[in-house]
């Protein structure tokens, strides 16, 4: 039975203020199980979210939670998601903020890390009383990437009752501008049309001035 207290479920549901662009986002489907990305700006790529440790009991439009998380400190039950940017782009991560949702029957304790230093660095530590509890992580930290980086968000509970997890139908990534960067290289045969060009109009100038 579902006891979660649900106060201010309208506010929670809402896209975070600071935010002007969405990079990522990830709705909660019934029945759905890894969350599906539903958004993603161009050049980037993510897994759904997935779930590792727990068993699963809320899942729908509004809950994407369980049950047997640790109790007292972190161990191996986390919520994981992916992104990885195409080939010749890096994720500028410098103003994304990861966004989500929490709701729990009991003290909650949530910790956000990475792949990026093997899990090591807490992006966002929070200590979650009963109900719902909406939280923007920076991601700054992370700098600028060229390769996929997954996230994993960490739970533990005082006391394993109910249910605890992600809440409110979806979590977003943002970002004050477009995190995705291009820096490829023209190919060779782009670079030897450009010689071309550029050796043609020389010679046409040389000619020019010959006549002149």
């Amino acid at each position: 039975m579902r006891t979660i207290v649900l106060a201010s479920s309208l506010l929670a549901l809402a896209a975070p203020s600071w935010s002007t662009m969405l990079v990522s986002q990830y709705v909660f489907q019934n029945g759905v199980d890894p969350v599906p990305n539903t958004f993603v700006v161009p050049h980037l790529s993510s897994s759904g979210i997935s779930h590792t440790g727990i068993t699963l009991v809320g899942n729908d439009s509004l809950f994407f939670s369980g049950n047997d998380w640790p109790v007292g400190s972190f161990g191996g039950a986390y919520f994981e998601v992916t992104l990885t940017p195409d080939p010749d782009y890096l994720i500028d991560f410098s103003t994304v903020e990861f966004h989500y949702v929490v709701g729990s029957n009991e003290t909650y304790t949530t910790g956000l890390f990475s792949s990026v230093d093997g899990y090591t660095t807490n992006l966002g530590d929070h200590i979650d009383p009963i109900g719902i509890q909406t939280w923007d992580d920076s991601l700054a930290v992370l700098g600028v990437q060229s390769s996929a980086v997954t996230f994993r968000l960490y739970g533990f509970v005082d006391a394993n009752t109910g249910q605890s997890g992600l809440y409110a139908g979806n979590a977003s990534f943002f970002a004050d501008s477009d995190p995705m960067v291009f820096t490829g290289v023209p190919e060779p045969g782009t670079l030897g049309m450009l010689a071309g060009g550029a050796l043609l109009l020389a010679c046409r100038r040389g000619m020019k001035s010959l006549a002149s």
